[in-house]
């Protein structure tokens, strides 16, 4: 209901989709994002591992026909829509950019491909995706550090990278680091799960809400909360 009014052209999910891994509430999230598709909102998922699967198998069994992914390249056989690593590109005002979905801990094969397809696209500005990546003190994390040093640093178009994963009683986590390539890369840890508890709220309903500049050169990030707007007369209620 907020597409036009906010002007939302993308919606980016960094995984934990559902709670146990079960069928039931796999159909339920398939059918709420479904809602999105019925407006022609494109949205871009990350698998979240633990509770989403330890391959990305139910995220590709329940996702990976919707039309949403349609013109996605995955990593391993497209013809199966797997997404357990992909990307996608979009245009915002004049800006082209890449969103790339990295499954858990992406090995040196998938840091490989994906190296490879950011440097196909060389024009676009690369926004990564990926559920475990920093951590609240903002650094990366040891498991994930792969991801820096062999990927995020090494190409100069990489220009954000958000993870969740980590529980964190404040909004986000933001810090920048330099890359190898003489860029600087910001990277956010966007995770409400423990707002609920930190504000008093039996549920926050969180979105991270971030506005980009026509042309590319500024992000602007506000949490907001769905059911605390709703109460107020969709005035928007900001963490």
């Amino acid at each position: 209901s907020n597409k036009e009014i906010k002007n939302i052209g993308h919606y980016l999910v960094l995984g934990d989709i559902v709670e146990n891994n079960t069928a039931a509430e796999w159909e339920y999230a398939a059918s709420q994002f479904k809602k999105l598709e019925a407006v022609g909102l494109p949205y871009t998922p990350t698998w979240g591992y633990s509770h989403d699967g330890l391959k990305g198998e139910e995220f590709t069994t329940y996702f990976g026909t919707s039309s949403n992914f349609d013109g996605v390249v995955s990593y391993g056989t497209d013809a199966t829509k797997r997404l357990a690593n992909y990307y996608r590109t979009f245009t915002v005002g004049t800006t082209d950019y890449m969103i790339l979905s990295l499954g858990w801990l992406p090995n040196a094969d998938v840091l490989s491909w994906a190296s490879e397809a950011i440097d196909a696209y060389s024009d676009h500005k690369v926004i990564i995706i990926t559920h475990y990546y920093l951590l609240t003190d903002a650094t990366v994390s040891e498991e994930a550090i792969a991801i820096w040093n062999d990927l995020v640093s090494l190409n100069s178009n990489v220009v954000l990278v958000m993870s969740g994963h980590i529980q964190y009683a404040s909004n986000i986590v933001r810090t920048e680091h330099k890359g190898q390539a003489g860029h600087t890369v910001t990277e956010m840890l966007i995770n409400p799960q423990y707002m609920d508890k930190y504000y008093g709220y039996g549920s926050t309903g969180s979105v991270a809400m971030l506005y980009f500049s026509e042309n590319g050169s500024k992000v602007r990030a506000e949490y907001i909360s769905t059911p605390k707007t709703r109460e107020n007369n969709n005035k928007d209620v900001l963490f």
